[in-house]
């Protein structure tokens, strides 16, 4: 389905209106802009943290006029069906952020659903604020976790994929325009109930970007006898990568 101008103009309004709203602590803002049950997760010079929306909230209202000089850009944007992701970089805390959100268009259209982010100093040292990309190594690991995630789904391995997904990552998206936002507990039922119903196994890697400890992977392959396009939101922590939020588009392949 391609992308409409409209859609790239709202997805671009919600992503300048986060960092405003983060930046200047407006919390009722930001409540608007993310799902309630949104993770907020990333690596801060070299902190992991993980937090829900209502601590993030809080955070950003504790943390007005502790930031210097207001500096927010939108570095990349991409839509495919109803998920966009959005690379925000910006001036938060003195630190230079790049952040990543993940969003899904529903009935009340584009929320974020899912926030990771990656700081590893001052925003002055930051030459304009571009994140670090991932080494060949980094982008290894992504790319065998990524590989990892539809063979273990399609097989309907529950223990592969409590191994690669944080307990509270939320599976949101939307299938032949149907909004869904499921638990990974209902994600893993379905997958286990789903083995041998998926037609031809196919699936491959179609976009990776790594920034520091974080990571955005685009998985396209057939389950349940569909298209899907998953957009995986990864954290690099102690125990290595983790999923942290999925967003989906599927479309019917007959």
């Amino acid at each position: 389905m391609p992308e409409r101008m409209e859609d790239w103009i709202a997805v671009a309004e919600v992503a300048n209106a986060y960092y405003l709203a983060m930046f200047e602590g407006q919390g009722d803002e930001l409540r608007q802009l993310f799902d309630p049950r949104a993770p907020v997760v990333g690596v801060a010079n070299g902190n992991f943290l993980s937090m829900s929306l209502d601590t993030f909230v809080e955070r950003s209202e504790a943390s007005i006029g502790q930031h210097g000089k207001a500096e927010g850009r939108i570095e990349s944007l991409s839509i495919i069906g109803d998920t966009a992701q959005v690379t925000v970089g910006g001036r938060y805390r003195k630190l230079w952020f790049t952040d990543q959100l993940a969003m899904v268009r529903g009935e009340d259209g584009w929320v974020i659903q899912t926030k990771i982010f990656f700081a590893d100093g001052e925003a002055s040292e930051r030459r304009g604020g571009q994140g670090q990309t991932g080494s060949s190594g980094e982008d290894a690991a992504v790319i065998q976790a990524g590989n990892a995630y539809y063979r273990t789904m399609v097989e309907g391995d529950e223990e592969g994929l409590r191994a690669l997904f944080a307990s509270d990552a939320p599976i949101v998206g939307t299938v032949d325009g149907e909004f869904i936002w499921d638990s990974l507990d209902a994600f893993v039922v379905e997958a286990k109930d789903s083995v041998g119903k998926h037609g031809e196994i196919e699936g491959r890697i179609d976009a990776l970007q790594v920034i520091g400890d974080t990571a955005l992977v685009t998985v396209g392959g057939r389950y349940l006898e569909m298209w899907f396009t998953d957009q995986l939101a990864m954290v690099r922590g102690d125990d290595g990568w983790r999923i942290h939020g999925k967003t989906f588009h599927a479309v019917s392949t007959t």
